[in-house]
């Protein structure tokens, strides 16, 4: 194949997309900048979208208030289900969780426990000094144990 056939294939393929491009009726990016609106179009998805997005779609979803109570509500239930995992391994805080009281399932059959997994030195890494583990079991006696918690205000009675 002579080099100026290798060229006149991909020219005829845009060639082809900037016709179809030229008279579709969707797009005025696409009318107006034929070849050119399809990287647009292509970065446009490939780029992060945030506060300053001019798609509507992704506007409606820009409500601070709602967004704030959210978040306040996923941090408070990802709180309570940390408590009730170092409830049940057996220690007053999170921070108490040695890397052997996790296990990561490998498979079906296979474990291995989380502090060889994540390539920690022992069990132990990371705990806090024996100070603040007097500090968190102090702060931590007048917090309620066990049970379930109270049903929020929008729960179906």
């Amino acid at each position: 194949m002579k080099w100026s056939t290798a060229l006149a294939i991909p020219a005829a393929g845009l060639a082809a997309v900037a016709v179809r491009d030229l008279t579709q009726r969707q797009h005025a990016i696409l009318r107006s900048f034929p070849v050119l609106g399809h990287a647009r179009y292509a970065l446009e998805k490939m780029a992060p979208t945030g506060v300053a997005t001019q798609n509507r779609w992704l506007t409606r979803g820009l409500d601070p208030d709602l967004t704030s109570a959210r978040a306040a509500n996923y941090l408070r239930s990802w709180r309570r289900e940390m408590l009730k995992l170092a409830e049940a391994g057996g220690v007053v805080h999170p921070a108490l969780i040695t890397g052997d009281m996790v296990e990561i399932l490998l498979g079906h059959r296979a474990s291995t426990p989380l502090w060889l997994q994540v390539g920690y030195d022992s069990p132990d890494w990371g705990l806090p000094s024996t100070a603040q583990v007097e500090q968190l079991r102090s702060i931590m006696a007048a917090a309620p144990q066990g049970g379930s918690a109270e049903p929020s205000a929008t729960a179906r009675r």
